[in-house]
């Protein structure tokens, strides 16, 4: 990949290669001898095969043979079209936590920054509204007809930029109060307004995030 800058290179890039950029933060896990494909160019792929309407390994690798004149003026992807095993097996060892954080710092430069007055200091970001809120996830029914279950989780979502910041799911014996404290450790709210209906109006909830 030495034809795309370093994670400190200030150069602006557009969003798909900021993306391809902050995926290259994830460690690979598989054995370095024999990859034919480059991690990040897979993740990338994935990404976009979902964004697009796919919903399993199959549709990512048809993405890849599908787009693969657009992939190669966004992305290295000197590999070729993967298979829907390389997907696979890509994802059964794929870090989660360093997934998320790696698309979290991409959302991170997405976000405008608003210049702050000449003389006045650095640049500070724009005030913005992020809303917690509880959703169900369409197709996570499970149980027996009469006491289906779906699951639930907490989002963090960006009203300016229209994107999820954040998400977390709910366990049942939990409510969405308590599980929104733990992904709002993970986000800069110096400067945001942080709106929700009453299943957030909780003291320890409040104590956190005026700390």
């Amino acid at each position: 990949m030495d034809d795309f800058p370093d994670l400190s290179d200030p150069l602006p890039l557009p969003p798909p290669a900021l993306l391809h950029h902050s995926l290259r933060l994830i460690p690979d896990p598989r054995d370095q001898r024999r990859p034919k494909h480059a991690l990040p160019d897979l993740l990338f792929i994935s990404l976009y095969s979902l964004l697009t309407g796919g919903d399993s390994f199959q549709d990512m690798a048809d993405f890849a043979s599908d787009e693969a004149a657009w992939l190669r003026t966004v992305i290295p992807f000197k590999g070729g079209p993967p298979s829907h095993d390389t997907f696979t097996r890509v994802f059964a060892l794929l870090d989660t936590h360093a997934f998320e954080g790696a698309v979290r710092h991409w959302m991170r430069q997405l976000i405008p920054v608003t210049p702050a007055p000449s003389g006045s200091g650095p640049a500070s970001p724009a005030l913005r509204q992020v809303a917690c809120d509880g959703k169900k996830l369409r197709g996570s029914r499970r149980g027996q007809p009469g006491a289906l279950q779906m699951a639930v989780t907490v989002n963090l979502w960006s009203i300016e930029e229209g994107l999820c910041l954040a998400q977390r799911r709910i366990p049942e014996t939990s409510g969405e109060g308590p599980q929104c404290e733990l992904p709002l450790r993970h986000l800069q709210l110096k400067g945001v307004i942080l709106s929700g209906d009453a299943a957030y109006c909780q003291h320890s909830l409040a104590s956190y995030v005026n700390a």
